[in-house]
């Protein structure tokens, strides 16, 4: 046995009375739209995640990035403000957005206030169709490196054309180019995207109270903790005599979790949470008994992989840490878990990334 507060690669294996410390979000957004401005005293880029919804308004998240990669998150609902990263600046905020088909690709249209009133317009148009050679794994630089641990996959992408424009409080601001031949600019940086689905590992804190726990760990069994005003609830759908157990928790997405049981403590073996409307759009964190982690979206495995190390503190709490080792700048990016216990029930989690 490790002596306590040592690290050891090993699986994940949680103090008493936690089912589920992580803070994984899942956005699976239908279009992506970002522009890059250039002349402006504070703002680098303005980007927005925009998900349909049948016979209502679509529900937009736009982004301010300034350039020392701080962000501001702007939202039309006030429900939205929950799944954005703790510690960020938000806001709500109407909006207008407009998205069409045009004869040279796709058109995007959004008119919101920022966080400081300003009237800030986007008017983006693709050049050429979004397609999938453009898509795939995107990068995020340093931006909000060390509040999140980001996925972000594109399905079809198109950088902008020369038409497209920002405007910030009526003045145009210039889009830098991207793609130039024979001195015309054919493109702009920038992107349109279809498809545009989003997970990340956030950094935060939480206090949560423990008020029921399994007594057999059996089907139908569950935790249930209080948080704030909220009750979580994670029941028991399957167990096996060998201590193998499946564990859910529905709302807006599904997180199902399996996990081994090992001495009334929970070792994971895989949290997922998915759309319940559509089975294909999900993010998975998996662990391997050898001490690795792999993280998988909508079906593409090992987006993010790395080692797992774990110590317990020897006050009921413990420490888990995920290392990243691929993709490369992902490293920048470790994840770790500190999970505290008090007065009996109480729990407080701790993450930190970076």
């Amino acid at each position: 046995m490790n002596p306590l507060n040592r690290p050891s690669r090993s699986t994940a294996r949680l103090p008493r009375g936690v089912i589920q410390p992580l803070d994984l979000r899942y956005a699976p957004d239908d279009t992506h739209v970002m522009a890059f401005v250039k002349g402006h005293p504070e703002y680098e880029a303005v980007e927005a995640m925009v998900r349909h919804r049948h016979g209502e308004d679509p529900l937009v998240r736009a982004i301010i990035t300034r350039h020392d990669q701080s962000q501001v998150d702007h939202v039309n609902a006030s429900a939205s403000l929950r799944d954005t990263p703790a510690g960020r600046e938000k806001c709500v905020r109407e909006m207008t957005y407009l998205e069409e088909d045009v004869t040279s690709g796709r058109r995007a249209f959004l008119t919101f206030k920022s966080f400081r009133g300003e009237s800030i317009e986007l008017n983006l148009s693709s050049f050429g169709r979004p397609d999938a050679t453009r898509g795939g794994l995107t990068d995020p630089g340093n931006h909000s490196l060390t509040s999140s641990l980001p996925i972000m996959v594109r399905g079809k992408s198109a950088p902008l054309a020369p038409e497209s424009s920002v405007t910030i409080d009526g003045k145009a601001f210039l889009i830098p180019p991207r793609i130039s031949v024979g001195g015309r600019t054919i493109a702009l940086d920038g992107y349109v995207s279809e498809s545009h689905h989003m997970a990340a590992l956030r950094a935060g804190s939480v206090d949560i109270e423990l008020v029921e726990r399994p007594s057999r760990f059996r089907p139908g069994d569950r935790w249930v903790y209080k948080c704030a005003d909220e009750l979580w609830i994670y029941r028991i759908v399957h167990a096996t005599e060998s201590g193998e157990i499946r564990v859910t928790r529905s709302g807006a997405m599904q997180e199902t979790i399996l996990c081994r049981l090992v001495d009334a403590r929970i070792e994971l073996v895989e949290f997922k949470i998915e759309d319940p409307a559509k089975a294909q759009h999900f993010v998975s964190l998996r662990f391997s008994p050898e001490g690795m982690f792999s993280l998988t979206m909508d079906g593409v495995d090992s987006l993010v992989c790395g080692t797992v190390e774990t110590s317990d503190t020897g006050d009921g709490g413990g420490v888990i840490r995920l290392i990243p080792n691929v993709p490369a700048w992902a490293i920048k990016r470790p994840v770790q878990l500190s999970i505290a216990r008090s007065s009996g029930d109480r729990i407080s989690v701790a993450t930190t990334v970076g």
